[in-house]
């Protein structure tokens, strides 16, 4: 009998945003890209633009209110089952990401939080999905490779994963820009 015993829970769902709200964040990100200092930092190998700066606080901007309430309530259904270790946690950032013509992102992680997650704001079709590898994908033992998998991505989708998932977004070839908001949550302490 093959057994699995070491698992990496992965959550996926839905988060529906009514067209006034769709339109408010998407005319937000757009300006924040043309009027800010987007780069991509140096330790990031990628061709993107993204608004993330330690400590920029978007997850408490008002025009995210709402988005960020719904964000935090998949969370809990995410962590409030009976696999996953109940956690008292809290979104710590929240950035902003547009992928233009010829952008991806390499494969990294998010080593330091405790959970983190993305959310496909505007996904225009064959502007990339996302790869997710198995966290033992740089260690290939006597033949066997971990498996890599692909999030199918489509506007209004969410994900959630334990922050120590390598995951990566694969190449724009299209002339339309694919938008996510991503962001990391963090243990904190309730006594």
């Amino acid at each position: 009998m093959i057994q699995q015993l070491f698992y990496t829970p992965f959550y996926e769902d839905t988060i529906e945003l009514d067209s006034e709200e769709h339109k408010t964040i998407r005319n937000f990100i757009l300006d924040e890209e043309s009027k800010s200092d987007w780069r991509v930092p140096e330790e990031w190998l990628c061709e993107m633009n993204s608004s993330f700066v330690p400590n920029k606080k978007y997850h408490h901007h008002q025009v995210f209110k709402s988005l960020v309430k719904k964000i935090h309530t998949h969370v809990y259904k995410f962590i409030d089952n009976d696999d996953f270790v109940s956690e008292h946690l809290e979104m710590n950032e929240l950035w902003l990401n547009t992928y233009r013509k010829g952008h991806s992102q390499e494969r990294h992680d998010h080593g330091s939080c405790f959970l983190s997650g993305n959310y496909f704001f505007d996904i225009p079709k064959n502007t990339g999905d996302v790869i997710l590898y198995h966290p033992l994908s740089n260690k290939v033992i006597d033949g066997w490779a971990p498996y890599a998998g692909k999030v199918k991505s489509e506007t209004g989708k969410l994900i959630l994963f334990p922050s120590y998932l390598y995951h990566a977004v694969e190449r724009n070839h299209t002339d339309n820009v694919r938008i996510t908001i991503s962001f990391n949550y963090q243990r904190i302490n309730r006594s």
